[in-house]
């Protein structure tokens, strides 16, 4: 009787890894990018000066990065270079960046306007997601050159 041969880790950049963050970006730069008193004109004609509450605006955005470096972490695609440690350090690092890359571009989009507010937002979420792996679940950092996801 042949003994099974164990699988083959996946590739570090196999789709299955790289598209749940890279569709999420996406997703993050649509939200980010979309011209914000036309959806609200849409959605509520009355209510066309309308602002979201400040905290639930940095809610949102805080949600948006945090899932952002979570999506990243767990895809594992920095593992093999940084450890597991390093990769937690880099997904937080690249979604803060990320994070301020749109505010930017707000400046020069006809319906949106830039705020520092939303870049401390953006950055709070990944630095939570960070802060949450490191003292809730100490265990991800612990195996080295593996991903959580296998």
């Amino acid at each position: 009787m042949e003994t099974p041969k164990p699988r083959a880790a996946p590739a570090v950049w196999a789709p299955g890894r790289v598209l749940p963050p890279l569709l999420w970006a996406l997703v993050c730069a649509f939200l980010l990018c979309f011209p914000v008193d036309q959806a609200r004109r849409s959605a509520a004609p009355g209510l066309a000066h309308w602002q979201a509450p400040s905290m639930l605006e940095a809610s949102i955005h805080a949600f948006l990065f945090f899932v952002q470096a979570a999506l990243l972490f767990y895809a594992g695609l920095l593992r093999g270079r940084f450890g597991a440690r390093g990769s937690l350090v880099a997904s937080v690092l690249v979604s803060i960046f990320y994070g301020a890359l749109p505010e930017g571009l707000q400046r020069w989009l006809p319906a949106r306007s830039s705020q520092w507010e939303d870049v401390a937002a953006n950055a709070l979420g990944a630095l939570l997601f960070g802060a949450l792996v490191l003292l809730a679940f100490p265990g991800w950092l612990r195996t080295p050159g593996r991903s959580v996801a296998g």
